[in-house]
Parts: C-alpha cells; sequence; structure tokens
C-alpha cells in the first residue's frame, strides 16, 4: 500500500517576527485524512484512503475458505466498491461489519481463513485489512476478540506480507480496558483503530475512567509504546451532531488533536455542507500561539492574517505544518491559502 503512499511529512516553523518555541513535536510524521464508506465523494474531498466495508461473502460454509476461488464466495459487490475506490486514486481500507450465519458463532480458524482469503483476492488492490469493523456483543470481551484477531493477522499475512492488518474499531466505553486486556498477552496486528465519543465536541474528555473520548485518544498511544510500540494508531469514523458551522470547526479541530496524540490517519463519517468539506479538505486550526494545518495539495501554502500574507512554505500534498510564537491580537484573522483554495479562517480571542 500502504506504508509509503500513506507517508508525509510535518514542520516546524516559526512566523515572522514570531518566537521560535523549542519543543518536541507532539504528533507522528504523517496524518493520512479518509472517509468512511463514501466511496463515491473521496477524490472530491481530496481523502487519502476509503474505509470500504466488503463483508463476509459466502452465504455457505467454503470448503477451502482460505481460497479467494472456492465457489461459496461470491466478491461481486466487493469488486465493485474497492475498484470504484482505487480508479479515483484512494487507497482502501477493506473491513467487514455482518458475519455470515454459519459463522455466527465465530471461530479463529474461520477468521484466519477468511483474512487469507481476503488478501490473496485483493492483492496488490487493497493495503489494510481490519479484523472486524464492530465486534457484535459476543466476542466484546477482550479475551474473546484476541485469538479471532490474532488469526486474521496470520491468514492476511500468509498472503500479503506488506499488508497492514488493523484491529476491530470497538465502541468507545471501557474501550481503555478493552485494549488493556487484549495486550496483556501477544496481539499481532499492525495498527490499533478506535472510535472516539464524539459526545460534547473534540475536546470534550469522556466521561468514565475507561471511555475514550477525542482527547483521550494519547492513553491509547501510552499503552502500544509500553506494550506494542511498532504499532500504528488511528481513529475512525470521526463525526459530530452540531449546526453545520460548529461542526466544521469540531472536525478539523479534531483532526489536529488527534494528530497530537499520535494518531497517523483519521476517517470521517459525515462530510456534508461547504464548511465541512472545506475543514476536512484544508484543515486549518489556530489558538493561542500556534497555528496548524495540513496543505491540501503541493505548493506555495500561505499563511494570511488580516488578508496579509505572513508566511509563504512550499509544502507537499498532506504536508503538515506547526507554526509556533504566532503572534496575534485579539479580532486578528488568520487563514491557509494555497492556490485557488482556501481553509476557514480562525479569529483571535485574545
Amino acid at each position: 500500500m500502504g506504508r509509503e503512499r500513506l507517508r508525509h511529512h510535518v514542520r516546524l516553523l516559526a512566523l515572522p517576527l514570531a518566537t521560535v518555541i523549542a519543543a518536541t513535536l507532539a504528533g507522528p510524521p504523517s496524518l493520512t485524512l479518509g472517509l468512511s464508506h463514501d466511496v463515491a465523494r473521496g477524490h472530491e474531498l481530496g481523502a487519502g484512503i476509503v474505509r470500504v466495508d466488503v463483508g463476509w461473502p459466502a452465504a455457505r460454509r467454503p470448503v477451502a475458505a482460505s481460497e479467494p476461488a472456492d465457489p461459496a464466495y461470491d466478491w461481486t459487490n466487493a469488486d465493485a466498491a474497492v475498484d470504484a475506490a482505487r480508479a479515483d486514486g484512494l487507497e482502501v481500507l477493506a473491513t467487514f461489519t455482518r458475519l455470515p450465519a454459519w459463522a455466527h458463532h465465530p471461530r479463529a480458524a474461520d477468521f484466519g481463513a477468511y483474512g487469507e482469503a481476503l488478501a490473496r483476492h485483493f492483492a496488490d488492490r487493497v493495503g489494510a485489512f481490519q479484523a472486524w469493523s464492530r465486534p457484535s456483543s459476543r466476542v466484546r470481551a477482550a479475551t474473546a476478540y484476541r485469538p479471532l484477531l490474532n488469526a486474521f493477522h496470520d491468514g492476511v499475512k500468509r498472503a500479503a506480507t506488506d499488508a497492514l492488518v488493523v484491529t476491530a474499531s470497538v465502541a468507545p466505553s471501557g474501550a481503555v480496558r478493552f485494549w488493556r486486556t487484549v495486550l496483556k498477552r501477544p496481539a499481532r496486528f499492525d495498527v490499533l483503530a478506535q472510535h472516539p465519543d464524539p459526545a460534547g465536541g473534540p475536546t470534550h474528555h469522556a466521561r468514565g475512567a475507561d471511555d475514550i473520548g477525542i482527547p483521550d485518544m494519547g492513553r491509547l498511544r501510552r499503552l502500544l509504546q509500553r506494550v506494542h510500540h511498532r504499532a500504528r494508531l488511528w481513529a475512525t469514523d470521526i463525526s459530530f451532531s452540531a449546526p453545520p458551522a460548529m461542526r466544521a470547526r469540531w472536525l478539523e479541530h479534531a483532526f489536529e488533536l488527534l494528530w497530537r496524540a499520535g494518531v497517523d490517519t483519521v476517517t470521517a463519517s459525515d462530510v456534508r455542507g461547504r464548511a465541512a468539506e472545506t475543514a476536512f479538505r484544508f484543515p486549518f486550526v489556530a489558538g493561542g500561539d500556534q497555528v496548524w494545518t495540513r496543505a491540501p495539495a503541493a505548493g506555495a501554502l500561505q499563511i494570511r492574517r488580516n488578508g496579509r500574507v505572513v508566511k509563504t512554505i512550499t509544502v507537499r500534498a498532506g504536508e503538515v505544518v506547526l507554526l509556533h510564537g504566532v503572534r496575534t491580537r485579539r479580532g486578528d484573522v488568520l487563514r491557509g491559502a494555497l492556490g485557488p483554495l482556501r481553509s476557514l479562517s480562525w479569529h483571535a480571542t485574545h
């Protein structure tokens, strides 16, 4: 895939007349923005990846379950969705939500065989495979999910050693306890995916001690650093219930906070309206003495204050830029510009 094509860069810069604050970058050197299931709008919005539910397309138990050519499999719908995404230049995270009736009580052997069949069938088309989108109540117990995850990982790697294996995105409630339990014993995966609770907006911490809100994702990063330090951290299905203007602000602020928490890929599930589309395509956040943005394309990125250019930076598409020591006064308006593209404006409040 994936590993190279999803890689971007980050720079720490100072504006003219600004004091550079010595600091270690909070976020990873990579931020990919994607959509959950919305293949048709991915290219339009400049997404890098799309989460596609390919299902578990076997109406009966396959005889040779690890072979995608087994007649029990019907890949027609999955092929159409994946090929549509690839035609628009999008990377694909292949996932599945429902289990077939014959796998209602999932077994590790079934997961392993299906992981191998998936990876074989989508060789050279899909670079990341998710071991279930949201587990059912039958396997929400971490001890039940771990063997399914490990078997799925081994099956995928038998067919595609370079593919990424992504964990399920479990519900926010009890997520810290869930992952802590999973990681008490060896668990094999490349990416831990988590759906954070969006209630209250991007700065709102989850209520429960073991729950995960957007500003709590750093807890999972620290957990991974202790026991699975090579694993990456993704956030999935980000969406907010709010008026359009607020929803757009929350969306780009969520991208910034997730990046600072160590997340390198985010998928959003509700990008509706012009403001939200702008926030997704060209996220730009200004607060305190900092400006954070992600370039929507390659070229000359301008940082404008009250309509005047105060900094021009040559950037690559997807490059994250973090500015420290940005001097503003109450009422100043900050905005990013790159060619014909404009970010939303941010107003200084102090």
